[in-house]
């Protein structure tokens, strides 16, 4: 697949028609659980209603209630603005966190580790890590001390709205960091750099021990030619006299 660059990435995505390959595909996924599930079913089928009360009407009666805001100011920010922005911060999860960063699991994809974008988009810009382990819920290795969304997720577990959590245990973490990583895990990345240099050095030793078995081999035959030269060279004189 062509790379279409930042904009397509960004927001372009969403501009362009689904191929009818893919809608066919749609179609076949399984969404019985959450057709059995009555709050998801009720936030279905009266979408629309309650996007008008907690998406618009609310954030927009809050600056006008309680400081006397205009109804003007109080939309293009609060709704407008507010919807704008983070639209934004999500889009660049599939741009930002495809161009710059590091890839401490997995070097040779795009997906990166963007601090940046962890810090606007509060917690979803670990990027590799997500498609080093794409079904651990917390999309960050660093849990929900710094991800906001995980944080969440947990509290949902805690009243049993969220269940069967998964996450990717430590040591297979560390497996993973140092068999593709890029060397700059904050934990793995110093061991690995290290193993790498380790084994750098084990070649130049062998290197070395094999120059050093030739030289001592030449060294034994150069001395050998000294040898019978020499031997030659008295030989010689002793027949002359």
């Amino acid at each position: 697949m062509p790379n279409r660059g930042f904009f397509f990435s960004h927001i372009g995505w969403l501009m362009s028609k689904k191929h009818p390959a893919v809608i066919e595909k749609g179609k076949t996924i399984d969404m019985s659980d959450l057709e059995a599930d009555w709050l998801v079913m009720f936030q279905k089928e009266y979408y629309k209603p309650l996007y008008v009360i907690f998406a618009i009407a609310i954030p927009v009666a809050i600056p006008v209630w309680l400081w006397n805001e205009t109804y003007y100011n109080s939309f293009f920010v609060c709704y407008m603005f507010r919807n704008i922005l983070v639209l934004n911060v999500t889009w660049c999860v599939n741009s930002l966190a495809h161009l710059y960063g590091t890839n401490p699991l997995i070097r040779f994809i795009l997906p990166v580790e963007s601090q940046f974008v962890a810090f606007i988009a509060i917690g979803e810009g670990w990027h590799n890590y997500h498609h080093a382990f794409p079904w651990d819920y917390r999309a960050a290795e660093l849990g929900s001390k710094y991800n906001v969304t995980t944080f969440i997720i947990d509290v949902l577990n805690y009243f049993n709205l969220a269940y069967d959590l998964r996450s990717a245990p430590y040591k297979m973490i560390e497996k993973r960091a140092l068999r593709t990583g890029d060397g700059t895990h904050q934990v793995f990345g110093f061991k690995k750099i290290c193993e790498e240099q380790d084994a750098k050095d084990l070649v130049a030793e062998a290197e070395n021990g094999e120059m050093y078995e030739i030289n001592k081999d030449v060294n034994k035959e150069v001395n050998k030619d000294i040898d019978e030269a020499s031997l030659r060279s008295r030989a010689s004189a002793v027949a002359q006299g």
